[in-house]
């Protein structure tokens, strides 16, 4: 028997020691496991496995007296090293952790290198000590088959070595919203092996490795928020003050903005043939990106024609409008209409006055809580008239081409009750309330027809106010 433990030394590190030990190991995993479920579960670890192990290994050397160079103690020295590995490698985790997120803050493949390079160390020590193997010969064995190994999958591992520098260096984090290719995206997951992307409900896997050659924009960090540009070239024709008002009419009431008056705008340059606009665009989500920017070139396209403002170089060379063939058009669509198709109404007066406007699908033509200036009437397309109420949108009715909408609030220069909103594209035309004024004072037959619209939208109003056959908008 060997001289390094007595024997009753062993004996008493067997049947008091590791029952004692057992004991506080088990107190200690229950005082931790409100708090602390990683330390006690590596408690757990310790009294279920490795000392088990342990006392199997000091009963079998030091009491029932194997040599070393047996197959049983050469098994015992075995299943030590690896209970010691597997302890190594859950105290090495419980480290990390234990330094405020290190395990989650640094890369993947940098743990798990090191808990490779863990086990091959106790793998070296076990096969050179315990089992006598020439570790110099196995390298060498290894290192001719490393070279083989790597001439077949050079092109595996380059991709392999450019997904561990993506990881290493960090360009982006999680929750970065990033731009790759024609696509936008937040980063939800990120390590050597695979990006994960999420746009829209989507969700991207990317190899790390197919990053690292590409171009990455980083649209906005995590946490801080973006602020979209747009910038447009419009003919000096318009005064600055024209168009900065019209395109932030088209900015107003964006659903991918902060607020719906968050949108700045501000002349850059005075170029050759055109003024520079930079319009900011402050987004509550920075995946609205492109949404935003199309958003509003759309929504600027119907405020131009609108406003009278010729897009594109050619606007200050462009020939004027042929006024008289302008007004017939617009008093034949009068009197296409049905309160203007009596006979004896001044359409080509009315006419004159009036101007056509075309808006987008979805847009207000007229906005609840705000002036209206003009009466309508539709021309080509369908609108939807809504009030809100209580929380929730209600449909009054709807207008089709030739249906007229004016309210009383119209005539009183008040806020609109209602919101008209284009179901389509949508022409109208706008007749200024002034000019309406003077008509009516002379034309009693149109102003009692008008009346008669004023009444109608009057009662349908009040009916959906008393909660009468009102229809919940989806």
């Amino acid at each position: 028997m060997p001289d390094e433990l007595p024997l009753d030394l062993a004996l008493g590190v067997v049947l008091l020691g590791v029952p004692l030990l057992t004991f506080l190991l088990i107190e200690g995993e229950r005082a931790l496991a409100p708090g602390r479920p990683e330390a006690a579960g590596f408690l757990r670890f310790l009294y279920s496995l490795l000392l088990p192990v342990v006392a199997v290994w000091i009963t079998l050397r030091w009491i029932a007296g194997f040599e070393a160079e047996t197959l049983t103690m050469r098994l015992a020295y075995t299943a030590l090293a690896i209970a010691l590995v597997y302890a190594g490698l859950a105290a090495l985790q419980l480290l990390l952790r234990a330094f405020t997120g290190v395990a989650q803050r640094a890369p993947k493949l940098l743990i798990d290198l090191g808990r490779l390079l863990l086990v091959a160390f106790g793998a070296a020590i076990v096969v050179s000590e315990v089992w006598g193997v020439d570790l110099g010969r196995l390298v060498a064995a290894l290192g001719v088959g490393s070279i083989v190994l790597g001439l077949a999958l050079q092109n595996v591992i380059g991709g392999l070595v450019g997904g561990v520098l993506l990881v290493s260096f960090r360009p982006f984090k999680i929750g970065d919203v990033v731009r790759l290719g024609d696509r936008i995206a937040r980063v939800v997951q990120l390590d050597w092996r695979m990006v994960t992307l999420e746009a829209r409900g989507e969700k991207i896997l990317v190899p790390s490795a197919d990053l690292s050659g590409k171009a990455i924009t980083i649209i906005a960090p995590e946490g801080s928020p973006r602020v979209a540009e747009v910038t447009l070239g419009i003919g000096y024709r318009h005064s600055p003050e024209a168009v900065t008002a019209a395109l932030l009419e088209a900015a107003r009431d964006m659903p991918q903005l902060t607020a719906p008056d968050a949108a700045g705008c501000c002349v850059t340059a005075y170029e050759d043939a055109t003024i520079r606009y930079l319009v900011t665009l402050p987004l509550a989500d920075p995946l609205d990106l492109d949404v935003a920017r199309h958003a509003l070139l759309s929504r600027f396209w119907y405020v131009a024609q609108r406003r009278g403002i010729v897009l594109g170089r050619a606007a200050d060379t462009a020939p004027p409008p042929d006024a008289q063939a302008a007004l017939r058009e617009r008093a034949a669509l009068l009197a296409q209409s049905g309160v203007f198709a009596r006979s004896g109404v001044p359409l080509e007066q009315i006419a004159a006055e009036a101007k056509l406007e075309r808006y987008r699908p979805g847009e207000a033509v007229v906005a609840q809580g705000r002036r209206g200036i003009a009466l309508l009437v539709l021309v080509a397309g369908q609108a939807t008239v809504t009030v809100e109420l209580r929380g929730e949108r209600l449909v009054i009715e709807h207008l089709e081409p030739g249906d007229l909408h004016a309210t009383r609030a119209t005539f009183r220069a008040d806020p609109s009750p209602v919101r008209v909103e284009a179901l389509g594209e949508l022409s109208v035309l706008a007749l200024p309330l002034q000019a309406v004024q003077a008509l009516l004072a002379a034309s009693p037959v149109l102003a009692r027809d008008i009346e008669a619209v004023l009444e109608a939208r009057t009662e349908a109003l009040s009916k959906v106010v008393r909660g009468e056959g009102r229809l919940r908008v989806a």
